[in-house]
């Protein structure tokens, strides 16, 4: 009954033997939001107990770039049979994420990324929300993009519903985002950061 972020608290507090059989006694529909609560080592360690049918469970229940990083240090062999199990579209978005070296920017990116146009109005913009089926865990704010999808700002969700309803979006956004940049385009970065006066 305890909110994965206390069980994980509780689990991390115990002794290797005790947290084993505890993890053993947690609900298996909770096994992901804990492991998510939880440090590095000893996420490692619990994930080892977890068949490949429930692992698969948890790659269909939980966002891919968190599925990504709960299962790549697992064995390469192990991972590829998971991955097997899931839909197409789940181990593609799986398998893009692993690509990418651990720690890296490509392995913390979200996949589902929320935009809106800035030439839209706030109230166009929280009926075009609402029109999703389902919106990232977490979700502080979303890309502000142009009619090309060229990303403009960042708008935070506390600006879009608070805002008055006909004020456009391009007007309340933060127009300074902060940029990453693959090595092929240092020179880009350089002109951005020049441009917000970064360097």
């Amino acid at each position: 009954k305890l909110h994965p972020a206390d069980a994980a608290f509780v689990l991390e507090g115990l002794p290797q033997g005790q947290r084993l059989t505890a993890w053993r006694l947690v609900d298996r529909e909770l096994h992901g939001a804990i492991l998510l609560e939880l440090s590095a080592p000893v996420r490692a360690s619990l994930v080892t107990l977890l068949d490949e049918s429930q692992l698969a469970a948890l790659g269909q229940q939980m966002e891919s770039e968190d599925f990504a990083g709960l299962i790549q240090q697992l064995p390469q062999d192990m991972v590829s049979r998971i991955l097997s199990r899931l839909d197409s579209r789940e181990r593609t978005e799986v398998r893009s994420i692993l690509a990418f070296p651990a720690g890296s920017v490509g392995s913390l990116m979200q996949l589902d990324v929320v935009s809106l146009y800035a030439d839209s109005t706030l109230e166009q913009g929280i009926a075009t929300l609402r029109q999703r089926q389902n919106l990232p865990e977490q979700l502080t704010a979303v890309s502000v993009v142009d009619r090309n999808s060229v990303l403009l700002g960042v708008l935070t969700l506390d600006r879009l519903i608070v805002g008055a309803g006909d004020t456009t979006i391009g007007a309340v956004m933060n127009a300074a985002p902060v940029f990453f940049f693959t090595d092929d385009r240092v020179d880009d970065a350089a002109t951005a950061f020049e441009r917000y006066d970064l360097i």
